[in-house]
């Protein structure tokens, strides 16, 4: 067994509490691994509402959208027909194209009038159509009164109107390939054209006036922008986007950036293109109740965790955690220790409860306390008796035989190693020496017996400086030395001893180890199994030896299970031991 053996040896109780699981630490873990979980599930499941809202909105100002345009498209083509009937196949207004008398004109205009007006009724998104001659300088117009403005503001874009026709009729920039933009007067227009020859039919929708129609008429509470190209004609708006950012709408729809944020979708009519801006006041305000219910619900949840955290905290994890801190400094010996009151009574019951069985424990410890003490005092002085008459009779013998051999010199020296020796034994009155004593005898003791022996030992103390005046049990480590003398001897060998006390620091506790070694044949098996059994030892004959058994129970005593040995052969005999030390703790 080696060093690491002997602290997992130490360490096996954490070892084993480290695997269980803490209820102060389960609670809170359980309830965040269901609400965290649930607040995200909320919160993109609002997400998603909000996404499908603003995408359901979008949908339902597309549609509006198409309709408008379908209506639009089909009044700007009924247009186109009965434009393109006159020019080709009506006589009164191919006539035009010729000098006529103002009687004539008057007379042939009547039929192509009623052919505007009727156009005129059945396409309300046309807000007029009108006939030019140049030749006659003659201008005839019919006005659509649908949704009309006030009467001097359609008499002044009347003029306007005429006025412009007849300058670009006049100057050729009429473009009779399509319907184009035009403003005039401060207004937007769409004009298309025709032509027999020098006579023109001309149709015109204003824009202004469509947004009017788009609102009373199709429920379009936003602004319709008309653009050709990237070119927006009707940009009254500010929106914040390039126009060919607008035109992107046209495959799904933009929000814009701006302080008034509106929801743009565009479509195509024809090479027209028609853009619908709609204000937007956030995605609130597009929600149903249901849907608000539920991004609160979100809301809340989110909100929730920390605060039903840290009152799940106190109310159940605090009084768990310091009922264990109790048990814990009342495993550690203070049974002073009580649980406070808390507000759950569950709690309260089980703290009371604990605290009126400590209390007895208590008192029930203190008596018991005081019968172990006086029993292990009594256990101690015999161990230690036992130990006395062991190297009592050792030292007679070895001096006997000098006498024998009339070696008086050496019994002279032997009388003041001895006498040192007697003197520390019977000055003994502690249960501890300072180690400095003990590790002096020891070197007294193998000097007595190369004197006695005339062998010599080569003996080495090897000790942390710190150490010196800690509080061991007296002739522990002097049994150890005499065990190596004794059976430590090989022929034509010379005996080594080594003794070496260091500290080995671990993140838990710092720990004391003493070596005691030896070169010889080391232990037998049977002696280090009685060593791991902690029994006496018996030897072939019957013969019981008690010394290591005595120091082993006397630091068993002192140290209880915080103490450890280790005993093994490694080039020889060799002794470890393990005990815990406190800083500051001497004789």
């Amino acid at each position: 067994m080696n060093v690491f053996g002997i602290l997992k040896l130490l360490d096996k109780h954490k070892r084993k509490r480290g695997r269980r699981i803490s209820l102060k630490n389960l609670i809170p873990g359980l309830f965040l691994g269901i609400m965290i979980p649930l607040a995200m599930i909320l919160v993109i499941y609002s997400s998603y509402i909000a996404r499908s809202v603003e995408v359901s909105s979008s949908q339902s100002s597309r549609s509006q959208l198409e309709i408008f345009k379908s209506h639009m498209e089909s009044t700007m083509k009924a247009t186109e027909r009965v434009m393109s009937g006159m020019v080709s196949g009506n006589a009164q207004f191919q006539s035009f194209s010729v000098e006529l008398m103002l009687n004539d004109m008057y007379n042939r205009s009547y039929n192509v009038q009623e052919i505007l007006k009727s156009n005129l009724t059945a396409n309300q998104n046309l807000y007029t159509m009108a006939v030019y001659s140049p030749v006659n300088n003659w201008y005839t117009g019919e006005y659509n009164s649908y949704y009309e403005i006030t009467s001097s503001q359609r008499i002044k874009a009347q003029k306007n109107l005429e006025a412009e026709i007849k300058r670009l009729v006049n100057q050729g920039d009429f473009d009779l390939s399509k319907w184009f933009f035009h403003s005039i007067g401060g207004r937007d227009y769409l004009l298309r054209g025709m032509n027999y020859r020098t006579v023109y039919c001309i149709a015109v929708i204003d824009l202004d006036r469509l947004n009017t129609i788009a609102v009373l008429d199709y429920r379009m509470n936003g602004t319709l922008i008309f653009g050709e190209g990237e070119t927006m004609v009707y940009p009254n708006l500010e929106l914040g986007l390039a126009p060919g950012e607008i035109l992107k709408a046209g495959d799904s729809y933009l929000i814009t950036g701006t302080a008034k944020k509106y929801l743009v979708v565009s479509d195509q009519a024809g090479y027209i293109t028609l853009i619908y801006a709609r204000p937007y006041d956030g995605i609130l305000n597009e929600m149903n109740l249901f849907h608000i219910i539920v991004i609160l619900c979100a809301v809340m949840a989110v909100v929730a965790v920390p605060f039903v955290s840290i009152w799940l905290w106190e109310l159940v994890v605090n009084p768990i955690s310091h009922l264990t801190n109790t048990i814990e400094a009342i495993r550690n010996g203070d049974l002073s220790a009580h649980v406070d009151t808390y507000a759950v009574e569950e709690f309260c019951q089980v703290n009371d409860m604990f605290n009126q069985m400590i209390d007895e424990i208590s008192e029930l410890k203190i008596a018991s306390y005081e019968k172990e003490l006086e029993k292990q005092n009594t256990e101690y002085q015999l161990l230690q008796s036992q130990i006395r008459p062991h190297f009592y009779l050792n030292c007679l013998k070895n001096i006997y035989g000098m006498a024998e051999s009339g070696k008086n010199k050496e019994i002279q020296q032997t009388i003041l190693h001895l006498s040192s020796y007697l003197r520390y034994i019977f000055t003994i009155t502690k249960d501890y020496v300072p180690l400095q004593k003990e590790l002096e005898v020891c070197k007294n003791y193998t000097d007595l017996f190369s004197l006695n022996q005339h062998q010599s030992i080569e003996f080495s103390i090897t000790y942390d400086a710190v150490l010196t005046n800690i509080p061991i049990p007296p002739v522990s480590l002097l049994t150890f030395i005499e065990n190596s003398i004794h059976y430590g001897f090989v022929s034509g060998q010379k005996l080594k001893l080594v003794l070496k006390v260091s500290r080995i620091v671990t993140a838990e506790r710092v720990l004391i180890h003493i070596t005691v070694g030896d070169n010889g044949p080391g232990f037998e098996q049977s002696v280090i199994n009685s060593i791991d059994k902690e029994e006496i030892m018996v030897d072939g004959k019957g013969k019981k030896h008690v010394g290591i058994y005595n120091v082993l129970k006397r630091f068993r005593l002192c140290y209880g299970d915080d103490f450890a040995a280790a005993f093994r052969n490694r080039e020889g005999a060799l002794v470890e031991l393990f005990f815990p030390y406190t800083e500051g703790e001497e004789l």
